[in-house]
């Protein structure tokens, strides 16, 4: 009797577990669909006046190994777009040193009531001089506080600030144009601290993507949707979108959950053998 109680139990058991064994076999796992346009790599994406190139479509490994820790892989991609008249800005110090006309200027604002002009005045580099003339020797001396060149010839010496050429002086205000760093840029303000200048040129800019992120281009939300490694979708319709993710992920939890009633099942089945086999007392 207790035999073929266990067999009827156990024939439950393993007829429950091939059940949900046949449905998992048979379910069809679902997939983003998205009624939206697919870039691959150095394609390009036009919103509105602007033009944004895929530069990147990757899976990355993160997480890292190490004791205890979990890697995994995620989707990441790039889209870049350049900004033809970006601005940019720099702040020549005050008595900072900046290279100007080919040379090298030491920038200095004259203390006045309102800061509206500066000078860049010239600077020489008197080791590189005195080694570039034969005539010379390639250190000066100091003497009563005056440094003196010393030519080779006779040893005469000669004031280093008479042997050096007259500097140059450059004078600048708010509104004037300046070379700088091969721009032409305008003087914007200038102040006790030193002179901002501005000027404007191309800027490449880079937008990051990644798997269900939502970016913005153009002033209009976009979500991202990989689907390799080669391709990836931008749809404008994220309701739709969340909509199949939440589809997705009730497929998942319910598979999930009939492997757990295969395990179930397969452990019971082990449980009413065992118990079949159990011998009777007396």
């Amino acid at each position: 009797m207790q035999r073929r109680a266990a067999a009827i139990f156990a024939v439950f058991f393993v007829v429950a577990g091939a059940g949900a064994f046949g449905l998992i076999a048979t379910a069809e796992q679902p997939h983003i669909k998205l009624d939206s346009p697919t870039y691959g790599m150095n394609d390009t994406v036009t919103v509105g006046d602007r033009t944004y190139t895929v530069t990147k479509i990757a899976l990355e490994e993160s997480g890292g190994g190490g004791h205890g820790g979990g890697g995994g892989a995620s989707y990441a991609g790039e889209l870049q777009w350049t900004n033809q008249s970006a601005q940019y800005t720099a702040t020549l110090a005050n008595n900072s040193t900046v290279a100007y006309n080919d040379g090298t200027y030491r920038v200095l604002v004259p203390n006045q009531s309102n800061y509206t002009t500066f000078t860049l005045n010239q600077e020489f580099n008197v080791t590189q001089r005195l080694a570039a003339d034969p005539a010379v020797d390639n250190e000066t001396i100091t003497r009563n506080g005056e440094r003196y060149v010393v030519y080779s010839e006779n040893e005469s010496l000669r004031l280093l600030s008479e042997y050096l050429p007259e500097p140059d002086t450059q004078a600048f205000q708010t509104g004037d144009q300046i070379q700088y760093q091969n721009n032409s840029t305008t003087v914007q303000s200038v102040s006790e601290s030193g002179a901002t200048v501005e000027w404007f040129a191309p800027k490449t800019n880079t937008i990051e993507l990644s798997q269900a992120g939502n970016v913005t281009l153009s002033g209009e939300s976009y979500v991202a949707n990989f689907i390799s490694e080669e391709e990836v979708q931008l749809s404008p319709n994220y309701e739709n979108f969340a909509e199949q993710e939440h589809e997705i992920t009730e497929f998942e939890d319910t598979i999930n959950g009939l492997w757990g009633i295969i395990i179930l099942s397969l452990l019971s089945v082990i449980f009413m053998i065992t118990f079949a086999y159990l011998p009777n007392k007396g």
